[in-house]
């Protein structure tokens, strides 16, 4: 008998971690043993273009608004960035702020990375503004105004 088994290990009794351990391995064994599951990729749901002159002009209206708000973040983007090469110029001025440079270098290319990303959302939204601008052009008006209304 070694002397660094414990008291309940020589005793023939196992302790609850070996126990736990054991079952873990068993139910990782089961888990194997199951049959795969073959998952087949969604079919991605048709294009909700809206037909309705109302459902256009809401769905317009998105699309202006998402543009609005990617403008208000690149405007903060362009100050950040502005603010940013600032300090990065005067903290490459002096030689014992190489590191502190270094980051703020990779700070002002983050920025700039995510200000190029985002003109791949920005052409996406113009295009379906003038994608939507023309089906409204092309929509006769559905709904009965209030004056001819009886």
């Amino acid at each position: 008998m070694d002397i660094f088994q414990s008291k309940s290990r020589r005793n023939g009794l196992r302790s609850p971690s070996v126990l736990s351990r054991r079952a873990s391995r068993e139910s990782h064994r089961s888990v194997r043993s199951t049959p795969s599951i073959t998952i087949h990729p969604s079919i991605p749901p048709p294009d909700p273009t809206p037909t309705d002159k109302h459902d256009i002009e809401g769905a317009l209206n998105f699309h202006l608004g998402q543009l609005d708000a990617m403008e208000a973040r690149i405007k903060w983007l362009n100050e950040q960035m502005d603010r940013d090469s600032v300090v990065l110029v005067r903290l490459q001025m002096d030689k014992n702020t190489a590191r502190e440079a270094k980051v703020m270098e990779e700070r002002v290319q983050a920025l700039f990375e995510c200000k190029r990303q985002m003109g791949g959302n920005i052409s996406w939204h113009r295009e379906r503004c003038h994608m939507l601008a023309g089906m409204l052009k092309e929509v006769p008006d559905s709904r009965v105004s209030p004056i001819s209304a009886p």
